[in-house]
């Protein structure tokens, strides 16, 4: 009978084990934490796809001195050039590195202005137009007060360069450098990738390699802490939230397998129980994740939390199954199944049905875990049943004196009848008390929802401080399947933003329009 139940018990998870942990993998992108259904997460995932660097990690340096800082952004993007992290560390505008690629991008810009734009511009160029082009253009020199015109006009007499002035961004006005802030005493540098596509452990391996290197140089260079250094990015971000979560949901799953059998032991003292049900324990969490890994796919890292959860819980029925047995220990196990089968079922469906309501949650992490836990408590009651008591049953003698006398000092503790209606008022009059004090206040922002701990987020922050300068506005996105819807788009926009300014919704806006 225990056998035929243990090899029962193999031959129904070791297929969903195998094919549970082929399919298995976990999904830490911080975007992927955001409702489904949000429209501003939508445009967060529009604008990373689009314009954002998620294969780029960013670095930013800070020092009192605008020398120290450039001098500094140089030698780190040197050292991490030479450790082989990646293919090419950006710390200046590529212009600045490399003039003739600037010939590419005037090309590329003029060729995406509109015809008549176009059509101008190869009209000055054409036969018998380039000398008038030029006496004009020695016009503009002879009688311009700029410097700075007359030297780029005695580069560029055919005024191809006149076309930064008109596409220029209203957004990067007053930003001299990209790279660097107002008084220069903080930059950024950008370490891309240097794979494509990879799962959370590779990336998290290779921002720990650059955190070693950059740890490394400021050993090397002396530099004291007047010189700090930040890391953020998408693989900051999936390093952090990755191993966060991981460790977080480690720490809960064995603290509360510590707690079970902490408290098996106080109440029972037998060693093979024990065991018995921390590995069925065990069990029923991988059979549960490999099953999850089955109907969904990739598991959110933040429905991991149902580990723990599911600990708790599936311990219950292993120790309802021991007390029936130590009450009465010359049952078979056929009989001790018949007589609990019923109440552990219905225990497990309601309990299930209430985390299966969870799923309708817009939150991509908590849908999965009601998923997870759900499942999870429908295989620990059918593993408790099918496999806890076999092994027990003629083997273990759940009355050893030493139980009893465990048993004894805890009912010495008991409280008489009347202490827990005591308890109980008490605890109602003190909380009747603090509500009548403070009612609860709610936080709806999203902050809650992130890391305690979080630098990314923090070098994040102050990037945008710094250098972005736009981190009290709002991102309007616009895409299209052609720059010609792109523009209406864009026109229709405008119409819109032009009356929220004339209602005073908006103190103003800015499209790029040209």
């Amino acid at each position: 009978m225990r056998s035929r139940a243990i090899w029962t018990l193999l031959a129904v998870t070791a297929p969903v084990l195998v094919i549970g942990f082929w399919r298995f993998n976990i999904d830490v992108d911080v975007f992927n934490l955001l409702p489904t259904e949000s429209r501003m997460a939508a445009g967060l995932k529009l604008y990373e796809r689009s314009f954002g660097s998620s294969q780029e990690l960013v670095v930013s340096l800070r020092s009192p001195k605008a020398r120290v800082t450039e001098g500094a952004a140089r030698s780190l993007a040197e050292a991490l050039d030479a450790s082989g992290l990646s293919t090419k560390v950006i710390w200046r505008s590529p212009f600045r590195a490399d003039p003739t690629q600037l010939g590419e991008f005037l090309a590329y810009a003029w060729f995406n202005q509109p015809p008549e734009s176009f059509d101008e511009l190869a009209e000055s160029l054409g036969d018998g137009r380039l000398r008038p082009t030029v006496e004009s253009t020695l016009e503009r020199m002879a009688t311009s007060f700029r410097p700075g015109e007359v030297a780029r006009l005695s580069y560029d007499p055919f005024g191809i360069t006149d076309l930064a002035d008109r596409i220029a961004s209203p957004l990067a006005e007053g930003i001299e450098d990209p790279f660097a802030s107002a008084d220069g005493n903080f930059r950024i540098l950008f370490v891309p990738l240097p794979f494509e596509k990879a799962g959370f452990l590779k990336v998290h391996h290779w921002v720990k390699g650059v955190n070693r290197t950059i740890e490394a140089w400021k050993r090397d260079k002396g530099l004291d802490d007047s010189l700090t250094v930040r890391v953020t990015g998408t693989p900051a971000f999936v390093s952090q939230s990755g191993s966060g979560l991981m460790k977080d949901v480690l720490l809960s799953a064995l603290g509360t397998l510590l707690l079970v059998a902490g408290l098996f032991w106080l109440a029972h003292r037998h060693w093979l129980p024990l065991v018995w049900l921390l590995t069925l324990l065990l069990l029923v969490l991988a059979v549960s994740a490999a099953t999850g890994a089955i109907l969904l796919g990739t598991l959110n890292a933040a429905s991991l939390g149902f580990a723990a959860i599911l600990v708790g819980l599936a311990a219950d029925y292993g120790l309802i199954l021991y007390q029936e047995f130590a009450v009465h220990p010359r049952r078979s196990v056929a009989e001790h199944r018949s007589e609990m089968a019923a109440s552990i079922f219905w225990a497990a469906a309601t309990t299930a049905g209430a985390f299966f309501m969870i799923t309708r949650s817009s939150l991509p992490g908590l849908t999965q875990l009601g998923t997870l836990v759900g499942v999870g408590i429908l295989v620990a009651a059918l593993v408790m049943l099918l496999a806890f008591l076999p092994p027990l049953v003629g083997r273990v003698d759940p009355k050893r004196p030493s139980a009893l006398q465990t048993r004894g000092r805890l009912s010495a503790l008991s409280l008489n009848r009347s202490a827990p209606w005591w308890i109980t008022l008490a605890a109602g009059g003190l909380a009747i008390t603090v509500l009548a004090q403070r009612l609860p206040t709610m936080d709806y922002s999203t902050r809650e929802l992130g890391p305690k701990d979080n630098p990314a987020m923090e070098a994040l922050l102050e990037i945008q401080h710094e250098i972005g300068g736009f981190d009290d506005a709002l991102w309007l996105i616009v895409d299209g399947a052609n720059e010609g819807e792109v523009a209406d788009r864009l026109e229709k926009a405008k119409r819109v933003l032009d009356k929220s300014v004339q209602e005073g919704l908006l103190a103003g806006y800015r499209l790029p329009e040209a």
